[in-house]
């Protein structure tokens, strides 16, 4: 990968996006090139910085007029989705933890504020919340294995069963 050590234009970067009217594929690398200058150099053991690089990565989307989403977050912060998954799951701590469970949850109220002012679509918003926030529309089906449910059903066996049982 190039390196962008001094990248030089990223100012005038800031400046073009923030005045744009509409978003252009242009746009969209030099904001990537915005997240990857933001990302250089992350020491992934430093919970502090990180959710510092977070906090820049929401200043860069203000003054940029860009949206904000949990990939972007994620490079802006210099991780990748498989490390905050990692991360969501505690295999990395709890510092960690929390502080992806923070990130995540601000990219979601953020997609929720989309779809309530209508900027987003509400099925695009569904999508979002199902992909990144872990909603579903109901409970996950089990399947049982053929050796866990019960074997022939004996009636006397149920009536020897339940004998004692008072008849109404």
């Amino acid at each position: 990968m190039a390196s962008y050590q001094k990248y030089e234009m990223i100012p005038a970067i800031k400046r073009k996006l923030a005045e744009r009217k509409n978003t252009t594929n242009t746009d969209l690398i030099d904001f990537t090139l915005l997240l990857l200058d933001n990302s250089r150099g992350a020491d992934l053991d430093d919970v502090a910085g990180l959710e510092e690089r977070f906090f820049k990565y929401l200043e860069l989307c203000r003054e940029c007029n860009m949206k904000v989403g949990n990939m972007a977050a994620y490079t802006a912060m210099g991780i990748t989705q498989t490390t905050a998954r990692d991360w969501q799951s505690g295999k990395r701590g709890q510092e960690k933890q929390e502080l992806i469970l923070k990130v995540k949850a601000v990219c979601a109220q953020y997609r929720e504020a989309m779809m309530l002012d209508g900027t987003v679509k509400e099925i695009t918003g569904i999508f979002w919340q199902k992909c990144f926030d872990g909603f579903r529309d109901n409970d996950p089906l089990t399947d049982y294995a053929v050796s866990q449910l019960p074997g022939e059903i004996d009636a006397d066996a149920i009536m020897e069963k339940y004998k004692d049982l008072p008849e109404d």
